[in-house]
């Protein structure tokens, strides 16, 4: 990873394994990462509205919905 986390949550989607949020050791992170195992490498992939650690994540499959025309990350986190 680009940037060292703990207390992130992984998900796998589309060939990619996303790291999301986490803390770096200072604070807790909003960025999320993607990592191509064809190539071994890992990217930024995007940012959240709000920083989280422990965070959990999932992938959801939606029905009666036409397919999007290229893959995309929508994350949405919640206050408990």
């Amino acid at each position: 990873m680009n940037i060292r986390r703990s207390t992130h949550d992984l998900v796998a989607m589309d060939g990619w394994l996303y790291a999301v949020g986490g803390n770096d050791g200072s604070s807790s992170l909003n960025s999320i990462e993607k990592y191509n195992p064809r190539t071994n490498k890992w990217v930024a992939a995007s940012c959240m509205f709000t920083r989280r650690s422990s965070v959990g994540v999932a992938v959801l499959e939606l029905l009666n919905f036409p397919p999007p025309s290229s893959p995309t990350l929508s994350v949405s986190s919640t206050s408990l």
